[in-house]
């Protein structure tokens, strides 16, 4: 169930001050009664007092009948309900009503017990307010009468007191009034109150509530999409310093949409530009997959060509020079001298062609596979030049994949290619690991070293930052990276990490 402000602030304002008015007129209904009962005790008092000079007389004749007579004048008072006279050992003598005469009462009895504390009697004239059977409240005023001189005829003279005299009056009357002026002030605070709630609910629907619903329904709009909406609020209290806020907060808010749906434009065409982008990057390599397939494919057919066409006629040439100089008479010596130095050309021919039938594709790398084929390269390239190769495996089982073995060859040659040129190295290990969907090639050298960073921002024009560019470039065409390790004094590494294709065999 939905509740409103309104009776929430009027139930803290008005619930506190109901309890203090309450809490007032009660506290006056306590004073007025105090005071009604001291006033009925001094009256009590009083009383008791005229009646004792009254019964004085005839209490020292002795004479009852006189004593009872007075009594019973006394007792026309509305207000008196009980009226007797205890002599020392607490035996009624005179009173009213009548059929009190002559009982003996005990501080244990019910209207003495509430008075007499066992060990500490009450001395001298006192009053209380006790609840009487039949009756109701009453206020009961204790007057002993003092022994003087005048009764030591027939009182002993070492007591103090010849007996009490005991007067009731009843409160009936005194509660009566209280109890009005009690609903008397009740009425005054409630009707003070409900006006106090009239001029405080017509206060709060000004001040409060208006504003709160102006503001409520601008925050509803708000979050409706009218991200214009404002609050007109031109009060100085804290109900304006909210519409205050929340007009810079939705001014913030709408400046923060503005700049998100201009991010989301920006993300859009970032995301188109970068779609793009992966396409032109995959056409880019597809291209770059198909260049190096075609140039590794093209280097096979001129190694082949090259072997089958020009190494045959070079060789049948050889073949030819040599039978030819069986035939040749020994006595013409320029002629002799000319065919050993065609038969040298052709010999020289040959072995240059030779090396380049293998720097185009080793026929090792497809016979014999990857370690082989380095080094096969070692020794045409590092070997001669002083440097100790080493190549060591580990969990290679088998040939690799063509693809895979034409890379890491690649890959090699390349770096061997710049040890022998840049690394002034004694010693270049080579490493080679096979695990489980992988296959990782290291190559260290003990050289000069160099900073990586500025041979790759040194532009392509140089010859080992082209070199890198293409290690990076064969191995990223199979999901591989290439990662250069190297500092000036401190040799240079070059690791290669492959992923191997996954293959199935079906049943």
């Amino acid at each position: 169930m939905r509740v409103t402000l309104r009776p929430k602030m009027m139930l803290g304002v008005l619930g506190p001050l109901a309890v203090v008015l309450a809490l007032f007129a009660y506290v006056q209904y306590y004073v007025q009664r105090h005071v009604l009962l001291d006033v009925a005790a001094r009256t009590a008092t009083d009383l008791s007092n005229v009646i004792e000079g009254s019964l004085q007389h005839a209490m020292l004749t002795r004479n009852r009948v006189a004593i009872q007579t007075s009594i019973d004048d006394i007792a026309t008072n509305p207000q008196v309900v009980d009226l007797f006279l205890l002599n020392p050992d607490s035996q009624v003598r005179a009173g009213i009503p009548q059929g009190l005469v002559d009982r003996q009462f005990s501080k244990r009895d019910a209207g003495c017990a509430e008075c007499h504390v066992p060990g500490a009697p009450h001395k001298g004239e006192f009053s209380a307010v006790l609840a009487v059977p039949n009756v109701g409240r009453v206020l009961r005023n204790c007057n002993p009468i003092e022994n003087r001189e005048a009764c030591h005829g027939c009182h002993d003279p070492a007591k103090p007191y010849n007996g009490v005299l005991i007067t009731d009056l009843s409160l009936t009357e005194l509660e009566r009034q209280a109890s009005n002026s009690l609903q008397q002030s009740l009425l005054l605070f409630g009707g003070a109150l409900l006006l106090g709630a009239a001029l405080l609910g017509v206060t709060m629907e000004r001040s409060v509530v208006q504003p709160l619903s102006q503001l409520t329904q601008a925050i509803r709009d708000f979050d409706r999409g009218d991200l214009a909406r404002r609050v007109q609020i031109n009060i100085s209290d804290e109900i304006g310093e909210l519409a205050r806020a929340f007009n810079h907060m939705a001014g913030g808010v709408g400046e923060k949409v503005q700049l998100e749906q201009q991010l989301r434009q920006r993300t859009v065409e970032l995301e188109r530009l970068y779609t793009a982008l992966q396409e032109k990057e995959a056409m880019r390599a597809q291209l770059l997959k198909q260049i190096i397939t075609a140039q590794e494919e093209e280097r096979a057919r001129l190694s082949r060509e090259l072997h089958d066409e020009i190494g045959q006629m070079l060789t049948a040439v050889q073949l030819s020079l040599d039978r030819l100089a069986k035939t040749l008479s020994t006595a013409d010596a320029a002629a002799r001298e000319r065919l050993d130095r065609a038969r040298t050309l052709t010999e020289q021919t040959l072995a240059d062609l030779r090396r380049v039938i293998a720097a185009l594709r080793p026929g090792v790398l497809d016979q014999l596979g990857l370690v082989p084929a380095l080094g096969w390269v070692a020794d045409h390239t590092l070997r001669p030049l002083g440097l100790q190769v080493n190549i060591e495996t580990n969990g290679l089982q088998g040939r690799l994949p063509g693809e895979i073995e034409t890379i890491l060859f690649r890959i090699a040659q390349e770096a061997m290619s710049n040890v022998a040129r840049h690394s002034k190295a004694s010693r270049l290990t080579i490493y080679l690991v096979q695990t489980d969907g992988q296959v990782t090639m290291s190559l260290r050298d003990d050289g000069v070293g160099f900073d990586p960073a500025s041979v790759a921002t040194a532009g392509l024009d140089q010859s080992r930052g082209l070199g890198l560019a293409g290690m990076q470039e064969r191995a990223a065409l199979a999901g591989g990276r290439v990662v250069v390790e190297s500092a000036p004094g401190r040799g240079t590494a070059v690791r290669v990490s492959m992923p191997l294709p996954t293959t199935t065999e079906e049943t």
